[in-house]
């Protein structure tokens, strides 16, 4: 996330007060409408993440079970949530699966990201959600079905029925 704000101070951009043009001051952050007032507000809506007694992930378990059906930015959120092994753990775990039964979504994932530049998390649940979506909508039946689960035991998740 960036935020970035340009304001233009110079002398012909000043307010007129009582009709006349003020002269450029020094603007400093204030509540006022001549103050500067850039300002972004985040609230991060994470899920309580239960200890299941997971090594991997711990309280992924917990975390899927609230996400909706098809949602698969929860999922990410929540092996993301349970730390990093769990979240790099999970997506080394699927890509071969992705790959065996939707190749042609997962190639259009990896096109995308061929394009990303910087931040390469943010660019696959930004620019390339699109790609990520129909990828996870092809790959959800089999994920739920548990064909995947053999390489998620390995990160001490399940994604399929028990």
């Amino acid at each position: 996330m960036k935020l970035e704000c340009v304001y233009d101070n110079s002398a012909a951009n000043q307010p007129y007060v009582n009709g006349e043009q003020a002269s450029p001051k020094l603007v400093t952050w204030g509540e006022g409408t001549r103050d500067e007032m850039c300002l972004n507000y985040v609230i991060v809506k994470r899920p309580y993440l239960e200890d299941d007694g997971s090594k991997t992930c711990p309280g992924f378990k917990g975390c899927q079970l609230a996400c909706d059906p098809g949602d698969v930015m929860c999922l990410l959120q929540c092996s993301y949530y349970a730390g990093l092994d769990c979240f790099g753990c999970v997506l080394d775990a699927v890509s071969p699966c992705a790959q065996a039964n939707c190749p042609a979504e997962g190639l259009g994932v990896v096109t995308c990201m061929n394009g990303c530049e910087g931040d390469q998390l943010g660019c696959l649940v930004t620019d390339c959600r699109p790609q990520l979506d129909t990828l996870y909508a092809c790959l959800e039946p089999a994920i739920e079905s548990g064909i995947c689960d053999d390489a998620l035991e390995q990160c001490d998740v399940r994604y399929g029925a028990e």
